[in-house]
Parts: structure tokens; C-alpha cells; sequence
């Protein structure tokens, strides 16, 4: 059992020590024994204020991480002294370690405390658990029985739940699904617990993860006579205490497995708050109401579109009007015209594009099109087709790059290569030069 342990777990289970969980019936103990104390992984008689270690009580009301719930956090008091619970683990099935820090006083070995749970966020967890048991109904219903847990986390502001499906789900299965689950919600059904043989709950058609161990004796947590899965965790009472529910996303984890994560209660409502804050947010900005919010959009992104349009046609044109300047003062070498033009502010496509232009208006001519983006400098060099026998781009590109100190390469008709910022206008005026075989 003391498999993947540290030193101090090890030795904690040598003392043959256990502790009752009572976290089911309780949410605070009274007069609880401090069995044992671990400080960096080593027994100790006694840990002070400052600083932060592990204790095991005789009983405890903290539900230790398993089944995907995470777990509780509170206070530990004592008459001098107190301390935070930061996390509770299982060292074994009855053995619970709580990772504290003291904040007063000194806690020691064989001291009686109090220890009390954060109530609220055992609330918020509880909800949001109880709640995952819906989904899975839900889902079930909607998409069919196929439909199996493969995974969960419990967290006080959230759930997630992975299952197993094929698809990924449209707009209406997730919708019919929250309504579902809300729908049980506002029904107000009592939420029970029993502990049952493990063999009979089966059979009785209680759901059981297959990934976990179960023991003998299992606990089944039932609402009405739609949902009884084998569970460990901690529910509320009524599903009404949920409050609400709201899937925040759906997604794709793995081949045959889909992931929901989903809010509930307090962090339902907060989560919608800020959802309408951002609407809210928007529509300020496209001055608009926030119900017409998509209309305005729509309406601002087709403007946008038009000017896109309109400015895409403005630079062709101011392209073109570069391009006969260019081609005006092209010099000529061995009769061929060397057009060099620089752009700024282009992408290699908007590159590509000019020499283009330019081979149309000259059916015979080397273009070499550069640009600069901060300390990056880019050209293109296009040799028309009736040259290709004469003049190469790659080899062109090749020597401009040597020259300039850039990485480049292509083929006969077209090549690209990037040099520093500063040589662009520089290698423009050498095509020339390069052009030498």
C-alpha cells in the first residue's frame, strides 16, 4: 500500500492509524485527535505558525479528492492555535492526509481540534456534482444509449464531463439537453443516498464508471427512478438546490469522446453576467442596443468588406500607375528590360502579384519586386518565359542573397529570398549584376 508514497505517508501507515469519514453526515467535527503530523515528507511531534505540513485526525468532515470531485478546504481550531486546510488525499481508503498551514499558534501530535469545512464550497461542488448525474440522463435521452461517462472533474466553479459520442453536437442537442437538466432542476426532486451491495446495485441497473474500483459495499446516489449511479461523492439534498444550468462548451477530446464543461448556481449567474457585460460592451462600441447587437455587426463587417473591396481596387491602381513609372525607367542589359520596383508594406503574394503585372505589360523582361517589414526584407525575382534560356530567377536570387546576406532559392521562372531590411533597395539596383552567368 505504500506504493508511489513519499517517506512520511510510509511511515504514517507503519502507526497503523485510520481515520472516519463523517464529511456525508457533517460538515464541522468537534474535539477531532491529531494522529500524526508529516513536515517535509518526515514525522514530526508538532508544526508551528508559518509553516505547512500534513496531519491525520481520528475523524474527519473533509472529503478527499477521488471520483473526478475535488476536494474540500476549511479550518482546523484548537485552543491557541489554528490552521487552513488546503487539500485532502487519501493515503489509503481510511486514511485521510490534510495539507495545512498554520497561521497561530503550534498544532502538535495528540492536540484536539475542531475541524469545520468551507461550507460554500462544498455547496458550490455539491451542485455542480449532482448536477454532472444529470447530464448524463440528459444526454442519454438526446443523443441515446450509447452514451457513457469516460471522465469528470468536479470543481466548486465548474464541471466538465467527458462521454463517449461520434459527433460533435449541433446547437439543438445542447440546447435540448440544458433544458432537460433544468427542467429536473425546477422539478425539485430529493436527491437519496443508500449503501448497497455492489453485485445487487448492478443488477438493479445502477451505472458504474469501469475505470474505478469498487469495493463490496457501494454507495448509490438516486434521483427518482431515472438516475442511480455508483458514487462516492457528495450531492445535494434536492435537485433544486442546483439552481440552474448552462453549457459553456462543447468539444472534441479524443476519437469517440466528447467533453461538455458546464456552470451551475452562483457561478451560472456570473457567468451570464459577463456574457451580457461583453454584449453590452459591444453594442456601446458599434453603438447599437444590445439586442440588435448581430444586426449591427453584420451590417459593419458588409462596410467593412466594401472598403476592403475598394481599397484592394485603390492599390491595384496605384500598382499599376508604380509599375508604368517602372517600366519607363527600366535600364535594359544585353536587350533585355530589368524592372525593379519596391512596395511597401506587401506580403509575398502582393510580390508575386506586381511581377505579374509587370510581365504582362512586357512580354520580355526580368522583374525583381522587394518589400520590408521592420529589420525583414523580401524580393522576388520573374524571368519572362521567351528568356528562360538566357536567365535563370533562382540562380539570380542565389547571388543577390550571397551578396546581401539572406536565404533564398526557386526555379527558373520565379525565385524568393529574404535579406535584412536596410539591402532591399540596395539588391533592387544589382539584378544587373546578378543577371551575369
Amino acid at each position: 500500500k505504500g506504493e508511489g508514497l513519499g517517506e512520511g505517508h510510509v511511515a504514517v501507515l507503519k502507526e497503523g492509524i485510520c481515520s472516519e469519514f463523517l464529511g456525508y453526515q457533517k460538515v464541522s467535527v468537534l474535539q477531532a485527535t491529531t494522529m500524526s503530523l508529516i513536515k517535509d515528507d518526515k514525522i514530526v511531534d508538532e508544526i508551528r505558525a508559518g509553516e505547512t505540513g500534513e496531519a491525520f485526525f481520528n475523524q474527519t468532515p473533509f472529503y478527499a479528492e477521488s471520483g473526478g470531485q475535488v476536494e474540500d478546504e476549511g479550518n482546523v481550531i484548537w485552543p491557541g492555535g489554528k490552521a487552513r486546510v488546503t487539500a485532502a488525499k487519501k493515503v489509503k481508503a481510511d486514511l485521510f492526509s490534510h495539507s495545512l498551514i498554520v497561521d497561530e499558534g503550534i498544532l502538535r501530535k495528540g492536540q484536539s481540534v475542531d475541524l469545520s469545512i468551507d461550507i460554500e464550497r462544498r455547496k458550490s461542488i455539491a451542485r455542480n456534482h449532482t448536477a454532472t448525474h444529470l447530464l448524463q440522463y440528459a444526454l442519454r435521452q438526446v443523443l441515446g444509449n450509447h452514451v457513457k461517462q469516460s471522465g469528470s472533474l468536479v470543481d466548486k466553479d465548474r464541471l466538465r464531463f467527458d462521454f463517449t459520442h461520434f459527433q460533435a453536437m449541433d446547437e439543438a442537442e445542447i440546447a435540448r439537453v440544458e433544458d432537460i437538466v433544468n427542467e429536473k432542476i425546477m422539478e425539485s426532486i430529493d436527491v437519496s443516498t443508500i449503501e448497497r451491495l455492489r453485485e445487487e446495485a448492478i443488477r438493479e441497473g445502477a451505472t458504474a464508471l469501469f475505470e474505478e474500483k469498487y469495493g463490496d459495499k457501494v454507495r448509490v446516489v438516486s434521483i427518482s427512478d431515472f438516475s442511480a449511479e455508483l458514487c462516492g461523492g457528495t450531492h445535494v439534498r434536492n435537485t433544486g438546490e442546483i439552481g440552474s444550468f448552462y453549457i459553456i462548451s462543447e468539444g472534441s477530446l479524443a476519437s469517440g469522446v466528447r467533453r461538455i464543461e458546464a456552470v451551475t448556481g452562483k457561478s451560472a449567474v456570473a457567468y451570464k453576467r459577463k456574457i451580457d457585460a461583453t454584449i453590452k460592451g459591444i453594442a456601446l462600441l458599434a453603438n447599437t442596443e444590445p439586442q440588435r447587437v448581430r444586426d449591427r455587426i453584420e451590417d459593419l463587417m458588409g462596410e467593412m468588406n466594401t472598403q476592403s473591396r475598394e481599397m484592394e481596387k485603390l492599390k491595384d491602381e496605384l500598382t499599376g500607375y508604380k509599375v508604368e513609372d517602372a517600366i519607363k525607367g527600366a535600364p535594359e542589359k544585353d536587350g533585355t528590360k530589368i524592372v525593379s520596383l519596391f512596395v511597401p508594406d506587401a506580403k509575398a503574394e502582393d510580390l508575386r502579384k506586381v511581377t505579374d503585372i509587370i510581365r504582362d505589360r512586357i512580354k520580355s523582361c526580368v522583374a525583381a519586386v522587394g518589400t520590408k517589414d521592420d529589420a525583414k526584407g523580401m524580393l522576388i525575382v520573374a524571368v519572362s518565359k521567351d528568356l528562360l534560356s538566357r536567365y535563370n530567377a533562382g540562380k539570380i536570387i542565389k547571388k543577390l542573397m550571397e551578396r546581401y546576406g539572406g536565404k533564398g532559392g526557386g526555379g527558373p521562372q520565379i525565385a524568393q529570398g529574404g535579406i535584412p531590411g536596410d539591402k532591399i533597395k540596395a539588391a533592387l539596383k544589382s539584378v544587373a549584376e546578378a543577371m551575369d552567368s
